[in-house]
């Protein structure tokens, strides 16, 4: 056993063993002892264990958001995620889902894609977005490429500085970096920090590029290995101002690059890892007053009811006659309730649709500063009831079936999936009907209630959801007709049964 000495002839000495390693003795008292962390290295990748207040170690449950991979050479991506484009082409070959597939170095030409569905930021969680990138002539001047959260108002050339964004970003002039862009109103104020020295990674090299984000921090991590991190500014609450933002990806030319910069993005993901506290997450959301029957939640606007229900002794007020293209309740912020339909709308045509409800859950803005707090709105049930006759009908006999559509960006039925410019991308309704049909007969009198078949509350097993923007519209789809109804109206009401993320 050797010894090593402090120096003083006074002091102690210290043991080693024979690899000249220092042993020490730790106290065994509470009142002596320190605090420890415990920590393990998985290849390049070192974590730090957590513990409680009270010193004990706890686990946390990692819940998948989103999952996308792009293996098909199918390019029929409208339905699932927006695309927005000056003259740049996206396209999807060997696994890869590639910005500015043409390959061109034009002056003010870009191309977007986001995702639907928002990615919610919840304190007390932390979310781990991951994404698999290849670029090509990534270091070239006069181009731009960024992937990450946010949302930038849409405009010809796609160059619009994000309103608030999360995420990596090769800079027009050829420059690397971790970007978290924070908006307290107006144009968002941007932290950066350079990764690599601020030089692009070498070219046609697949990583994985990972962003850690929780309200008081962000990570940015490449192939598991930790480049920097952002925190908030000191001014405000969060790293970001709203709730969440959709993933978004995109490339600009701002110049004319030297050579083509080409973007390939594989493999996107998004985790949500915090605390299970033993309820479903519908209990958690209903516990939070985060459900159908109160306004759309954290809205910092005005929110109004998303049910029509009028005071006792007052009958629904008719609103627009229903069709295809116009709901009866005539409001995008009424998902149900008792209404009062006109019954001109049944016209000579079988087979035509009239929504009664056309709700749109509350759309991400794309102005600069706009208040955000987009939720992705899951429908677990629709109850519809038995309808009536509250002024007579004058011609008619038909027989329809409730139906309902959802993710379309705008009620009408005629709305197609197609890719955006200057606005936001287009998408179709996912119509289908549900399982109650009913009927009257020509010239129903006033108080005659429908003959019905089906049930009047539809369960989903698998929920419905309607991400921001997006509308859920329920109504009628006529499969018989003996002639067109020319007046008199028809009760009812629906109740929506769902919760906000």
């Amino acid at each position: 056993m050797a010894q090593i000495s402090t120096g003083s002839s006074t002091a102690g000495k210290a043991n080693v063993n024979a690899d000249f390693q220092l042993e020490v003795n730790l106290p065994t008292a509470a009142e002596q002892a320190g605090f420890a962390q415990q920590a393990f290295v998985v290849d390049t990748l070192a974590k730090i264990q957590r513990v409680t207040l009270g010193g004990s170690a706890y686990s946390a449950e990692a819940r998948q958001l989103i999952d996308i991979s792009f293996n098909s050479a199918s390019t029929a991506w409208s339905g699932k995620f927006g695309t927005n484009a000056t003259t740049m082409t996206a396209g999807v070959q060997n696994g890869f889902f590639r910005l500015n597939s043409s390959g061109i170095t034009t002056t003010t030409t870009g191309v977007a894609c986001y995702t639907n569905r928002a990615i919610l930021i919840e304190r007390g969680y932390e979310v781990r977005l991951r994404g698999v990138i290849r670029h090509t002539s990534a270091a070239v001047t006069g181009k731009q490429a960024e992937f990450g959260i946010g949302y930038y108002a849409f405009a010809a050339g796609q160059a619009a500085a994000m309103n608030e964004f999360i995420g990596f970003r090769w800079t027009t002039g050829g420059g690397f970096q971790a970007v978290v862009a924070t908006s307290a109103g107006g144009a968002a104020t941007e932290q950066t920090a350079n990764i690599n020295g601020g030089t692009p990674l070498s070219d046609n090299v697949a990583r994985q590029y990972e962003i850690i984000i929780n309200p008081e921090r962000v990570e940015f991590w490449i192939d598991r290995v930790f480049q920097v991190a952002i925190d908030p500014p000191t001014s405000l609450f969060g790293v970001i101002k709203s709730i969440g933002y959709p993933i978004i990806w995109r490339v600009f030319n701002s110049g004319v690059p030297a050579a083509a910069p080409l973007f390939d993005f594989a493999n996107i993901s998004a985790f949500k890892i915090g605390a299970d506290d033993g309820q479903t997450h519908p209990a958690r959301m209903s516990g939070m007053d985060k459900i159908s029957h109160y306004g759309q939640p954290d809205v910092l606007a005005a929110a109004t009811a998303t049910h029509n229900f009028p005071g006792s002794g007052t009958a629904p007020t008719p609103g627009a006659t229903g069709s295809n293209t116009a709901s009866v309740f005539n409001n995008t912020a009424l998902m149900g309730g008792f209404f009062r339909a006109n019954g001109i709308a049944i016209t000579s045509i079988a087979h035509s649709v009239v929504w009664i409800a056309g709700y749109q859950n509350p759309a991400i803005p794309t102005a600069a500063g706009a208040a955000n707090n987009g939720r992705n709105f899951f429908v677990t049930s629709i109850t519809l009831s038995p309808t009536v006759v509250t002024a007579a009908l004058v011609g008619g006999g038909f027989v329809a079936s409730w139906m309902v559509g959802v993710g379309a960006s705008a009620l009408s039925t005629a709305t197609a999936d197609a890719n955006g410019t200057t606005a936001v991308a287009q998408k179709a309704h996912r119509a289908f009907p549900l399982e109650r049909v009913f009927s009257f007969a020509a010239a129903a009198p006033l108080g005659t209630i429908e003959t019905g078949q089906g049930a009047g509350t539809v369960q989903f097993t698998t929920p419905l959801c309607v991400h921001p923007g997006e509308f859920l519209a329920i109504g009628w789809r006529t499969l018989q007709v003996t002639a067109a109804v020319t007046a008199g109206t028809i009760d009812g009401g629906i109740y929506v049964n769902g919760y906000w993320d």
